[in-house]
């Protein structure tokens, strides 16, 4: 039982609507999402209240979907239809941001609701909603997960995931360093025995991303 017994979920996020609305984010109902709609894909901004007997502490997250990398990528894994169709290409923590004495999120009063409130607020319009803009660039994304395949991204929360929409946004940027960014790939495939059956989905998405352009 969280000692903030008075929170209201729909009406915390009733008060934020107005303020994301001016930059183009709607509220999505359906998966709980500020959201802002391009020609080839969406932002998002996701904002999870969490109860604990310490208060309402909030995760929140926010990235893009480019749907050609998705619907191009997932075909090859096993996913369920509604992670298909809302999956994140990219994908990052507000606490990636925040220096460690910024990261608490956790509120336990009224007032530090209504703090909180501003405080989501601020970031996103000093910080968060160009960021999104740049990871909704098809090639700053590109970039981003292929200029060094070898090491860690942070808009990304699966390694495995991030190999297959790595090679694909190559692919689609006609990166010339394919053959680089692909073979990089499967080496770490190879070296972190992924299950014989991603593996194998990995090689067929390939040989599909060789025979067919995405432009």
């Amino acid at each position: 039982m969280s000692s903030f017994s008075s929170f209201n979920a729909t009406h915390f996020y009733r008060g934020l609507i107005p303020s994301f609305e001016q930059f183009g984010y709607t509220w999505h109902s359906p998966t709980q999402q500020f959201r802002s709609s391009f020609e080839s894909g969406f932002k998002n901004i996701s904002i999870q209240p969490i109860s604990s007997r310490e208060g309402i502490s909030f995760n929140i997250q926010f990235g893009t979907r480019l749907h050609a990398v998705e619907r191009t990528a997932l075909m090859f894994l096993p996913t369920s239809v509604n992670y298909l169709h809302e999956s994140n290409t990219a994908i990052i923590q507000l606490n990636q941001f925040l220096a460690e004495d910024e990261q608490s999120l956790l509120i336990t009063t009224q007032q530090e609701l209504a703090d909180m409130s501003v405080r989501i607020l601020n970031f996103f319009q000093e910080r968060g909603f160009n960021h999104l803009e740049m990871l909704a660039d098809s090639e700053k994304l590109e970039a981003l997960f292929n200029r060094h395949p070898n090491l860690p991204i942070r808009v990304n929360t699966n390694q495995t995931y991030r190999c297959f929409r790595g090679i694909t946004l190559a692919r689609m940027m006609n990166n010339p360093r394919w053959n680089d960014v692909h073979k990089a790939y499967l080496h770490y495939l190879e070296a972190n025995k992924v299950p014989q059956v991603q593996f194998e989905a990995y090689m067929r998405l390939v040989e599909f991303l060789n025979s067919f352009g995405l432009n």
